[in-house]
């Protein structure tokens, strides 16, 4: 009987060990699998960059040619040479730099025939009604594409401002032809183009009264169509240099957890991935987007986070990237705060809120700059987009530390940035 309880004892301490090592192997074997894969999916993001960069190379220009004659001068020697033929195509190859006098009788006996037959055509017996013909000929491509290729820039307001309209070509038998006003002046834009020109908007919108923007797969970043391709509930790409965060941001509309535990191709594995709150709109997009992601002791994911809690820190680092599936975009971060997910009927910060009007916002800054860990002085205001980032933090139960950062407005430099 006693050997029986012996055995039985040593299997259930053989059973509990194997249990013990089973674990932490069982995360590390996850962990490494879950980075190879995160290796894999950073290097066809990167490869697809490259391309991209590579196709959006600029045609070399003249001065390129001269300064590398050999790999071009031929090149530009021939266009040269056809663009002179297009303007004579009676000029003979060979003979432009030292003409026989023949050839230059030819040319001569040419010229005047050519001049005979505009003297011919100009004279006052031509009937009248060609030259109205010629007129009105001329005059309609004209008109075609002053309104085709009139240029337009936007303003640092997004405002948009006329560049001016080409005039139409008028014929020399019509010198009292009107002229276009000079560039800007809005008399001279069609009537058709002011009426089409949008009103102007008494600042921003509220999120619910933004025309929501769909995903258009033709639109897609050439950095993510394949990525998109392999799981389509990819909506962006978070890039933290400093910290190592070069991830896929995933989201799943109905289960903000259903990543939270997987890896990017939905097999089990508790590294999981970074998931877009489901509330959150990655390409209208929402005022605030909020990411969550584990704080991994090996500081995968979001587990160097927490770097941001010190001042100097951010001084070096303010700015992170996050990409949705068709723009790319770039924030300073604003605060850096602890902070706790409260229960439902629990008063506290409630950081994974999506304000919607400016009163919202007003009541979430206020409340970003009641918790920061220091003063960072980015200014912010109603309109701007925000993007939170969330980990677990373990200074007390359902701990959070919480990263705010801003989009950079349109021609904003970091140098303008407090710090």
């Amino acid at each position: 009987m006693k050997k029986i309880v012996t055995l039985l004892l040593v299997v259930i301490a053989i059973a509990a060990f194997a249990g013990a090592l089973y674990y932490p192997l069982n995360y590390l074997r996850e962990r490494r699998a879950n980075e190879s894969d995160l290796d894999e999916l950073r290097a066809i993001r990167r490869a697809a960059l490259a391309r991209a960069m590579e196709t959006a190379a600029p045609e070399p220009t003249a001065s390129e040619f001269a300064e590398h004659p050999s790999d071009g001068q031929a090149s530009l020697e021939e266009a040269t040479g056809a663009e002179a033929k297009s303007a004579n195509p009676n000029a003979v190859e060979g003979t432009a730099m030292n003409p026989s006098p023949e050839d230059e009788a030819r040319a001569e006996a040419s010229q005047t025939g050519a001049n005979a037959d505009v003297a011919e055509r100009s004279s006052p017996a031509a009937p009248a009604q060609d030259g109205a013909a010629l007129t009105a000929e001329n005059a309609a491509p004209a008109a075609d594409n002053s309104e085709a290729e009139e240029p337009t820039s936007k303003s640092a307001s997004g405002e948009g401002i006329s560049e001016g309209t080409q005039a139409p070509l008028t014929p020399a038998s019509e010198p009292d032809a009107p002229r276009a006003e000079p560039p800007g002046d809005p008399a001279s834009e069609p009537a058709a183009l002011l009426d089409e020109a949008p009103p102007e908007a008494d600042g921003p919108l509220p999120y619910y009264e933004k025309a929501k923007r769909a995903l258009d797969e033709a639109l897609i970043l050439p950095q993510y169509r394949e990525l998109y391709a392999l799981n389509h509930d990819l909506v962006g790409w978070l890039l933290i240099d400093s910290m190592g965060v070069d991830y896929p941001v995933m989201q799943t509309p109905e289960d903000d957890e259903y990543y939270l535990h997987r890896d990017f191709y939905g097999k089990s594995n508790a590294n999981g991935q970074l998931i877009l709150d489901k509330s959150s709109d990655a390409l209208t997009p929402s005022y605030n987007q909020i990411i969550y992601g584990h704080n991994m002791k090996s500081g995968a994911m979001f587990g160097n986070l927490i770097k941001y809690k010190d001042l100097a820190f951010w001084r070096e680092n303010r700015l992170l990237e996050f990409d949705n599936l068709m723009e790319e975009r770039l924030y300073v971060v604003v605060a850096a705060f602890y902070g706790v997910q409260p229960g439902e009927d629990e008063p506290g910060f409630r950081y994974a809120v999506d304000f919607q009007d400016e009163a919202q916002y007003a009541d979430w800054m206020a409340q970003v700059k009641a918790e920061q860990c220091y003063e960072t002085g980015v200014d912010c205001r109603f309109g701007d987009e925000f993007v939170t980032l969330s980990t677990c933090a373990y200074h007390r139960e359902n701990g959070r530390f919480v990263v705010v950062a801003r989009r950079l407005r349109e021609g904003e430099a970091l140098d303008a940035q407090a710090g």
